[in-house]
């Protein structure tokens, strides 16, 4: 009697554990999870998709026209063949700024400060006027010869000035430009403005050039 029913026990044992393993493989692993619990999965690296890594802070750039360094050093150098030349020397300078800059290889006589013929004397006038406006009362529009219906806006005797009157024509909205008068062919110039403590004669000498000037660091704000 008692192995018979030892033999059942074992039966009814056995269908347990296999019902029991027959339910818990169909559960959806999801279903697992308790509800409202919100646990996020686990996503390896490789399983993310594309686009989705958080993008690199943005670094952003030097602004080439943000104001100099009080003690900035500004120098020019040259002369160059040609403006490419001159490019191709700023690519090899460590500067804060450069420009290229085309200036008379005589004596000059002055410099002035226009802006360029415009299409009739009436246009001139009425850009003159618009000039005056904004705070630059003396100019004067020409008549006659290869500038006719150009604005002239002053005469100087040093570069310096003209380049910083012309600079801020140009701030306000107008096409100004700063040129010698007399001189002669113009040549090529590279005007840098260097970090307080560089060495001008260094720069020179990485250049390869035969003459350093001092400028006004103005010319290149």
């Amino acid at each position: 009697m008692l192995p018979r029913a030892l033999l059942v026990f074992l039966l009814v044992l056995n269908l347990g554990v296999g019902l029991w393993w027959w339910l818990g493989a169909s559960t959806p692993a999801s279903v697992a999870m308790a509800a409202g619990t919100q646990v996020p999965e686990l996503q390896l690296a490789s399983e993310q998709p594309a686009g989705s890594a958080s993008p690199a802070p943005a670094v952003a750039p030097l602004g080439g026209t943000a104001p100099l360094p009080a003690d900035a050093a500004c120098i020019s150098l040259g002369p160059f063949a040609d403006a490419t030349a001159a490019a191709a020397v700023a690519t090899r300078i460590t500067a804060i700024r450069t420009r290229v800059a085309a200036r008379a290889s005589g004596r000059v006589r002055g410099w002035r400060v226009f802006v360029p013929p415009q299409s009739s004397p009436e246009a001139a006038q009425a850009l003159g006027a618009r000039i005056a406006a904004a705070g630059f009362a003396d100019y004067f529009v020409m008549r006659t010869g290869a500038d006719t219906n150009a604005i002239a806006l002053g005469r100087f005797q040093s570069e310096q000035a003209a380049r910083r009157h012309a600079a801020a024509v140009a701030a306000a909205g107008f096409p100004a430009r700063a040129e010698a008068v007399g001189g002669g062919p113009t040549v090529t110039w590279l005007d840098l403005a260097l970090a307080p403590d560089a060495d001008p004669d260094a720069v020179q000498a990485a250049a390869s050039v035969t003459e350093q000037r001092p400028i006004d660091c103005q010319m290149l704000q």
